[in-house]
């Protein structure tokens, strides 16, 4: 454009991009720093890292504004975002990681102290995380009866690679929008000890197999909302944590209008849970798997709601969520792992309400487990509906269920449960609400195993096994209601 309008082409660019911001194509306004006036190239063989920094230097150093990326492949190592500096990605425009270890000080974006900060636009970064994986085994793709207990991306090791694709840390007034980024070596996009923050319509795309490529983390941060993204990657989908460095809750978080899909967990609060997690809502999302990934490449929770490292998690909701081929439904864990713990002491876990759920292709039952003296509480499962596979044997339903406090958590990690659609042990007020669960194949199993608590409520309870068959089975239970009309005739209760 400089070369077909001389010396004014740069100045006309300026002009166009404005306007294109004024009808929400960024999020920003302010001058515009093209990166190829820094000397960028965007032939995907040359480093720009340097030019890249220059603009955005020159943007923080000038009071802020937009570092423009246009049309082009431009190879770049580490580069940082500063205050009142927003990156936008014109059509077409691609930041490419090196595959070169040696051109990365970090992660490929890093920021940290950052206000007033964001990455905008509708093109792609893609971080070239294969380059740094290695195949180890080839056990996804083999056909096993427990292949429900595996994980394909644990057939890939990593030798030294960058860290994340984009990694905020201490910063506020976040936003990104709308921009692809892929091929991630590590996490996506992840904020720790960040304040308002704001993602909206991004999309992730990391290989199945990718190690640890969760795509969204939020890290001992709040106020933060994370809308209308579409995520496809190797480990966790969205997943809040806490770094124990900073002794407060990741807290005050929106999930809304997501389409998920992982071969780990859709959505997870946990595993580093040291200082707890409250308020936070899941809403208006689609979680799947292809129908024609085996098991290993399948999420395998739905919903993953932990503590197991002395944290106090409260007041979480789940609404209006559809699940596809989808391991377990749920997965609610009081542990007692005790990472950054000096004694391991169990945390608490109280006040979740899950509703209008609709689960088809469970394998494995939905749980909710707390440990001895620390019963998960408050816990109410409102108009769900299941469908899994079935197919458990009488050897299944009487198996001992392990306790595992110190384990690390995953639906998986009782092996074979003995019931096949809710499996709940040391709980305190949980409530059970228009309940629907389907089993496809006759199951020996018992379709509600509750042990060790009090103060169970049904009302509205059902399942339709081919054979007619329907068992509760409630062990050590106190305090348990069951109207005369909520549950089937054909559901014994046995109470030992």
């Amino acid at each position: 454009m400089q070369q077909m309008f001389g010396k004014y082409g740069v100045l006309i660019a300026c002009i166009l991009l404005s306007l294109a911001a004024a009808h929400g194509d960024s999020d920003s306004a302010g001058p515009i720093y093209d990166i190829e006036a820094f000397g960028a190239d965007g032939d995907g063989e040359k480093l720009n890292t340097e030019a890249i920094q220059k603009a955005i230097d020159q943007c923080a150093e000038q009071g802020g504004g937009i570092v423009r990326v246009s049309a082009g492949v431009f190879r770049t190592g580490t580069i940082r975002l500063r205050s009142h500096v927003t990156l936008h990605l014109m059509p077409g425009a691609v930041l490419l990681g090196s595959e070169d270890r040696s051109d990365y000080r970090r992660d490929m974006i890093h920021i940290d102290g950052a206000s007033h900060v964001g990455i905008t636009g509708s093109g792609v970064i893609d971080a070239s995380g294969p380059a740094f994986w290695e195949k180890r085994h080839d056990r996804a793709h083999q056909e096993s009866p427990e292949s429900w207990r595996y994980v394909a991306t644990w057939d890939y090791a990593h030798a030294e690679r960058p860290g994340h694709a984009i990694r905020f840390l201490n910063s506020e007034h976040i936003r990104i929008r709308d921009v692809t980024i892929r091929n991630s070596p590590s996490w996506t996009l992840s904020f720790n000890n960040c304040r308002d923050v704001l993602v909206d319509g991004i999309t992730i795309r990391n290989p199945l197999h990718g190690p640890n490529t969760d795509g969204i983390d939020i890290m001992s941060s709040e106020n933060v909302r994370i809308v209308n993204c579409d995520i496809r990657t190797g480990d966790d989908a969205i997943v809040l944590k806490n770094d124990p460095r900073h002794e407060f809750p990741t807290r005050n978080v929106t999930v809304a209008n997501c389409v998920l899909s992982s071969v780990c967990n859709g959505f997870k609060l946990g595993t580093e849970s040291r200082w707890g997690f409250e308020n936070i809502t899941f809403s208006n999302s689609i979680i799947y798997s292809d129908d024609d990934m085996p098991p290993p490449f399948r999420v395998i929770s739905g919903v993953a709601i932990e503590t197991v490292d002395g944290g106090i998690l409260r007041n979480v909701t789940v609404s209006n969520i559809v699940m596809k081929n989808v391991r377990a439904p749920f997965f609610i864990r009081l542990g007692n792992r005790g990472r950054d713990q000096e004694e391991p002491v169990p945390g608490s876990l109280r006040g979740v309400l899950i509703s209008n759920v609709i689960a088809t292709g469970a394998v494995i039952p939905s749980s909710i487990t707390g440990q001895p003296g620390y019963p998960v509480e408050e816990v109410t499962l409102r108009d769900i509906h299941i469908e899994t596979t079935g197919g458990g044997t009488d050897r299944m339903a009487n198996r001992r269920t392990p306790m595992r406090p110190a384990d690390y958590p995953e639906a998986f990690m009782f092996g074979s449960l003995p019931a096949y659609g809710l499996y709940c042990r040391y709980i305190r007020n949980l409530r059970l609400e228009n309940v629907h669960i389907v089993a496809d194949a006759p199951d020996a199993r018992p379709v509600l195993v509750a042990k060790h608590g009090a103060g169970l409520r049904i009302n509205g309870f059902s399942t339709e096994l081919p054979d007619g068959g329907e068992r509760i089975r409630l062990y050590e239970m106190e305090g348990v209601t069951i109207p005369p009309d909520g549950i089937s005739e054909h559901i014994t209760v046995v109470q030992k």
